[in-house]
């Protein structure tokens, strides 16, 4: 396990990560085998983190709290995010394993500067998400990207996401480790160290992102969606029968009763969620009840939302719902009311 502490360029002119161990001992790495796990994984975290609540910093703090004064911190930031009364603490490092996973050629493409067309580019298909082969790719590089279609859709069609892979090449001629965070809401798992009301993570994981800055190749911009990158590709989700939702109905485990709506209606009016209770007529309680409905089916129920049982138009005004939430630091407070309900 190595801290990257510098980056360098071979005889052949390829830029090389230089990382350092505990014990002192140095190794480079292409950027293929960029090294993502970091030392003093103790204690696993799931947090929603949002993008307005981050700012970046030196990481030298970081490397003192981690007792790991002898590492150069010179190459790499440290991003900072607010989570209620905790502070989570990402270095670039682990920031590169959230954002890119750990698809290797993925790194090739955006160190070497030619960028993540040569893994995939968008697709003109009436899917928004087929993918086709890069510039250049191999059989087992293409079955990989295909399983990976959700991240590589959303990279290559975020402006925010894509301006972020642009920086990786551009920061790391000029010896810098980092990239602009994307704009968003981000589900992460964190695996660290808690200390003093800060989280130092180790290794982060993004499960799934809400954002609104997705363009397709024609300019078309789409709808704000929540994009799930823990589960399978994109053409067997639609398949998978296992997984799907077939209905939502007085027999549904997963629709609220009437107590259970109504509390947290008035819960959602006493925390601000909603205004003007005297103008929140039936029709608006009733579709806010579906909503409510088809997120617990969609995050207890463990299915895409492409298995949930609505129309596009309606999913599409869920997932707006719930970026708005996220968005605005009310999500992880009304999820645990809402699928601690029975």
């Amino acid at each position: 396990m190595h801290w990257i502490e510098s980056i360098s360029r071979t005889p052949a002119g390829r830029l090389e990560l230089v990382g350092r161990n505990l014990d002192g001992h140095v190794k480079h790495f292409s950027p293929s085998q960029f090294p993502h796990q970091l030392p003093g994984s103790h204690t696993k975290l799931r947090v929603s983190l949002s993008s307005d609540a981050h700012r970046v910093t030196p990481v030298d703090d970081y490397l003192a709290l981690k007792g790991w004064k002898h590492l150069s911190g010179s190459a790499q930031r440290l991003h900072r995010f607010q989570a209620d009364s905790l502070e989570i603490w990402v270095p670039s490092q682990a920031l590169f394993k959230m954002l890119f996973s750990t698809m290797r050629r993925t790194y090739d493409a955006i160190f070497s500067g030619r960028g993540l067309h040569e893994v995939a580019m968008p697709s003109h298909s009436e899917d928004p998400m087929a993918l086709l082969p890069g510039l250049t790719h191999s059989n087992d590089g293409w079955a990989h990207a295909v399983r990976m279609r959700e991240r590589l859709f959303w990279l290559l069609t975020s402006a925010s996401a894509t301006r972020s892979w642009r920086h990786v090449f551009r920061n790391a001629v000029d010896g810098v480790l980092d990239a602009p965070l994307p704009d968003g809401a981000f589900e992460l798992r964190l695996t660290g160290n808690r200390l003093d009301g800060v989280f130092l993570a180790t290794r982060a994981t993004l499960a799934g992102v809400a954002c609104s800055d997705l363009r397709l190749r024609d300019g078309t911009l789409l709808e704000p969606m929540q994009l799930d990158f823990q589960g399978q590709d994109h053409s067997k989700r639609q398949t998978d029968k296992g997984k799907r939702v077939e209905r939502l109905d007085d027999a549904s485990p997963w629709c609220l009763t009437d107590e259970q709506f109504h509390h947290l209606l008035d819960w959602m009016f006493q925390n601000k969620l909603l205004q003007d209770r005297g103008h929140y007529d039936e029709h608006l309680q009733q579709t806010l009840r579906r909503h409510l409905d088809l997120l617990r089916a969609k995050f207890l129920g463990r299915c895409v939302w492409d298995a949930l049982p609505c129309s596009p138009q309606e999913r599409a005004c869920v997932q707006a719902r719930l970026y708005k939430l996220q968005r605005a630091g009310h999500w992880e407070r009304l999820s645990k009311l809402l699928f601690s309900s029975p």
